[in-house]
C-alpha cells in the first residue's frame, strides 16, 4: 500500500506498544555485535543527508544526538525503520538504569554509560533488571525526491521487552521466557514527517502510531 504525505505532518507520537503484535520481525535478526559503523553522514549541520547504509545507526544515535534535526534520505530503504530504540551510544540520549526508573525503588543503580552497565551485567551472581530511558526532541523527517520508505515503527522502545528480539544497549539476542530482558520508556518531545513516501508491501508491519497532540508522552 502506498501511501503519500504531500504536506507538513506534525506528529507527537505516545505509547506505542508493539510486543504483543508480532515476534519482533527485523529487531530479533539484527544487532551491532563487533561490525564496524558504516561511513557516517555529516553531522555538523541542522540536516543530516542519510542513506540506506546509515540511516538505522543514524536513528540510534550512532553518531551524534538526532535532536534539533532535521533527518533527510537521500536513498529508497525498504526495511521498516526504528525510532527510539534504546541502545548503547551516547548520541542517543538513552539513560541506563538497573532495578526501576527511579531511586525509589530497590536495588535501584543508575550507570553512567551502557559500558558500565553491560559490566555490571556480566557479574557473577544475581542482577536487577535492566531498565532504559530515551529522550527524543525536535527531530524532522524529510527525504530527497522520488525516494521511498518502507516505514517507520518503535519496536522495542517501550515496555516490558523480553524476547524473542535484541538488547540494543548490551549487544545480545533475548529469548523469549528468559528473565533477561528490560524494561522501554521513550520520551518524545517532537517529531514532523515532511513529504514522505512510504511504500510499505509487507503485511507484517502491522505496528500502529497512536497519534495524539500531547506535548510530551509517558512521562517518568
Amino acid at each position: 500500500m502506498r501511501t503519500k504525505f504531500s504536506k507538513l505532518l506534525s506528529i507527537l507520537l505516545c505509547l506505542v506498544m508493539a510486543l504483543t503484535l508480532l515476534p519482533t520481525v527485523a529487531l530479533a535478526a539484527e544487532g551491532y555485535g563487533e561490525s564496524k559503523l558504516p561511513a557516517g553522514p555529516d553531522m555538523s549541520g541542522t540536516v543530516i543527508n542519510v542513506n540506506a547504509e546509515n540511516a538505522q545507526y543514524v536513528l540510534d544515535g550512532a553518531y551524534g544526538s538526532i535532536d534539533d534535526k532535521t533527518i533527510n534520505f537521500t536513498e529508497s530503504i525498504d526495511t521498516v525503520l526504528h525510532i527510539g530504540r534504546p541502545t548503547k551510544y551516547e548520541g542517543s540520549n538513552t539513560s541506563y538504569y538497573v532495578a526501576g526508573f527511579t531511586d525509589t525503588v530497590p536495588n535501584f543503580q543508575q550507570f553512567n554509560t551502557a559500558t558500565d552497565l553491560t559490566a555490571y551485567k556480566s557479574s557473577s551472581g544475581w542482577t536487577p533488571y535492566c531498565y532504559y530511558s530515551r529522550t527524543i526532541s525536535n527531530v524532522k523527517f524529510t527525504s530527497n525526491e522520488n525516494v521511498t520508505l518502507a516505514g517507520f515503527d518503535m519496536s522495542g522502545a517501550t515496555g516490558h521487552n523480553y524476547g524473542p528480539g535484541y538488547d540494543f544497549v548490551r549487544d545480545k539476542a533475548l529469548t523469549n521466557g528468559t528473565n533477561d530482558g528490560y524494561y522501554g520508556h521513550i520520551n518524545i518531545n517532537g517529531l514532523t514527517f515532511e513529504g514522505l513516501t512510504i511504500n510499505n508491501t509487507t503485511d507484517s508491519y502491522a505496528i500502529e502510531f497512536y497519534i495524539t497532540s500531547c506535548a510530551k508522552q509517558n512521562e517518568l
